[in-house]
């Protein structure tokens, strides 16, 4: 595994659409992701949560609304996957049963204001490291928990179910860049 590129350094590699972002902005928004994430995998996980700052309150509380009504099976919180043939690593959020569904879903959570196309390859890309490791997964989606604490939707836009295997070619195209600039 030493040396295996993860999901998220070979889209860093390649996609740019940060750069315009003010990096005091940028590392703001990052804090958010990383404090939202580590909540909601505690939650997931049925784990101790000791106090959630006010700034992320809404965000958790959106989550765990949602996981409290569509969740009826945990099978993954952000375990390191790898993929020995491809070399290549990542780290899936969360695969879960929902509600009325025949199979499992891999979930991403994404904090952003706004999507990115690099998203799809994100969610290809673990999705193939989940199916390499034995899930079959049936939906893959971005969820979005909200900042005012409502019931998060997953609009069409970001359930990527339909284009996966297609936006995984592009991945793995992003992965062959990423060993050139890299070897």
């Amino acid at each position: 595994m030493s040396g295996f590129p993860s999901v998220t350094q070979v889209i860093q590699q390649v996609y740019r659409g940060f750069d315009h972002i003010p990096p005091d902005v940028l590392a703001a928004a990052c804090a958010r992701g990383d404090e939202v994430h580590r909540l909601c995998a505690l939650y997931a996980k049925g784990l101790w949560i000791d106090e959630v700052a006010p700034e992320y309150a809404g965000y958790f509380q959106s989550f765990q609304k949602w996981f409290d009504k569509y969740v009826v099976a945990v099978h993954l919180v952000e375990e390191r996957l790898t993929d020995e043939g491809l070399r290549f690593t990542g780290e899936p959020d969360f695969i879960f049963t929902l509600r009325g569904d025949s199979g499992k879903s891999l979930v991403d959570l994404k904090t952003p204001q706004v999507g990115t196309r690099a998203w799809r390859l994100q969610l290809s890309a673990y999705r193939h490291l989940a199916v390499n490791g034995g899930h079959e997964i049936i939906r893959v989606f971005a969820l979005r928990p909200r900042p005012d604490g409502k019931l998060p939707t997953i609009p069409p836009k970001y359930e990527y179910t339909g284009t996966v295997l297609h936006d995984f070619e592009f991945f793995k195209s992003a992965l062959n860049v990423w060993r050139f600039l890299n070897a």
